[in-house]
């Protein structure tokens, strides 16, 4: 077994031994209700992407596989439709419906309209005391798969570690902490691609990657409602801005002529599709619009998508061309029109013309999904080369808690690889104190 496997396993098994004490957390990370962000379309969103895997152990026993997850529905009626499964190596061919409590099903009427019964699963997130079943309006049972988080509950507050480490020691977890995030991003990727097929698996990763961390899942649901195969044509930039809810007529009134115009050209194309698509729309308060400087304003990074969108097949070569640089400069390489001197669709000039994708975030993407994509020493290689320009304040707070000095900072914060551990480690580990896991995961190195 080489060192870096068996880095590897002691991390995940310091981890599961770390993760089982703490307490089940609810089924969403932020309380909502309805289908608002964080509550079942987040859910959706996430399930789409294959964050709750590609096999299930029915509420009934059943041996459940999902072999494609079809499309999100643009007609009243179930989640998902057109959606292949295996059960109990049955082929399976219908729709499927998730609720965040099985008694959903009930309470929202699904049980009595018709719309439902091609619904060949059922998948909730929280049980009832007492079991209930899923049947249709033609009294069909269906399927149930009982879907869990694996996120840790409670909340973070930073603070220092009340001990320094030995350096060496630090370093060791460190590159098991790296190792396992590229592990980790690695098979979701697979996941994403088993669903959905390379290109749009990619598409949706690039598109969540423009969300940065306020709006992942609003540009995720964009993206998995438009797909890369409608937003490359002609009508493909109006059906993300109309999708995402940003061609709201009132919006346009007070702008210049210019976002006047650019508005009107998608307008024009939204409203003879909009009937159609109207129920796939993001709710308003989906978005988050604070904390962003006007470069990085929703709008703007949703037409850097649609940018992106138009010259896919030249990012897909870079990609399996194994060239970090080649990735890089694909991003540097974005131009638009409108987006490059506009920070929305109101018309809010920038100070002076500013890329689409800037060379932080295009080193963030190339970190989070070219290197996971390599063979492994490759993937570390190319973390190793990528030079970071701003370090995220959860990185800092990862510095402080672990009681890193500046001198052995300084090099870690230089790069992605250095960055990447220190985030694992707070995501997995924090507010544990440092010496209490370390030796776990040292346990066999």
């Amino acid at each position: 077994m080489s060192r870096g496997t068996s880095l590897l396993e002691n991390y995940i098994d310091a981890k599961a031994t770390y993760h089982s004490h703490i307490q089940e957390p609810s089924v969403s990370p932020r309380k909502s209700t309805g289908k608002s962000m964080g509550g079942e379309l987040e859910l959706q969103a996430r399930f789409y992407a294959g964050d709750f895997g590609l096999t299930w152990r029915g509420i009934d026993g059943e041996h459940i596989e999902a072999l494609h997850l079809g499309e999100w529905n643009r007609e009243p009626g179930p989640d998902f439709v057109g959606v292949a499964l295996r059960i109990d190596g049955k082929d399976v061919h219908g729709d499927i419906e998730i609720d965040r409590e099985d008694l959903d099903w009930e309470r929202h009427g699904h049980a009595i309209n018709p719309a439902f019964d091609n619904v060949v699963l059922h998948l909730f997130f929280r049980p009832s005391k007492k079991r209930c079943f899923t049947r249709t309006s033609k009294h069909q049972v269906i399927p149930q798969v009982w879907l869990t988080l694996d996120q840790s509950g409670g909340v973070k507050k930073a603070r220092s570690a009340t001990s320094r480490l030995d350096p060496m020691e630090l370093d060791e977890v460190l590159e098991a902490a790296v190792r396992y995030r590229l592990a980790v991003k690695r098979e979701r990727w697979f996941r994403a691609q088993a669903l959905h097929g390379t290109t749009e698996a990619l598409f949706q990763a690039v598109a969540m990657a423009l969300g940065y961390k306020n709006n992942k899942v609003p540009f995720l649901l964009v993206a998995q409602r438009v797909r890369w195969e409608r937003a490359r044509t002609k009508q493909g930039e109006a059906l993300l801005f109309g999708i995402a809810g940003f061609l709201a007529a009132e919006q346009f009134d007070t702008a210049g002529s210019d976002s006047r115009d650019y508005a009107r050209g998608l307008w024009n194309i939204w409203w003879t599709v909009r009937a159609r698509e109207e129920r796939l729309m993001l709710p308003g308060d989906s978005w988050n619009f604070s904390a962003s400087r006007p470069s990085n304003h929703p709008h703007r990074r949703l037409g850097a998508l649609a940018a992106i969108a138009t010259n896919f097949p030249k990012l897909e070569e870079a990609l399996h061309g194994k060239s970090p640089k080649a990735f890089l400069d694909y991003f540097a390489g974005l131009s638009h029109p409108f987006w490059e001197g506009h920070a929305s669709t109101a018309g809010v000039p920038l100070q002076r013309p500013c890329a689409l994708v800037g060379m932080d975030r295009a080193t963030e993407m190339t970190a989070n999904l070219f290197a996971p994509l390599q063979d492994l020493e490759d993937s570390l290689r190319v973390l190793s080369s990528l030079k970071c320009i701003n370090v995220s304040a959860k990185v800092k707070r990862a510095i402080l808690w672990l009681g890193v000095d500046a001198a052995h900072a300084k090099p870690l914060l230089a790069t992605a690889r250095g960055q990447q551990a220190l985030l694992q480690l707070y995501e997995d580990f924090f507010p544990a104190q440092p010496e209490d896991f370390f030796p776990e995961i040292r346990r066999s190195g």
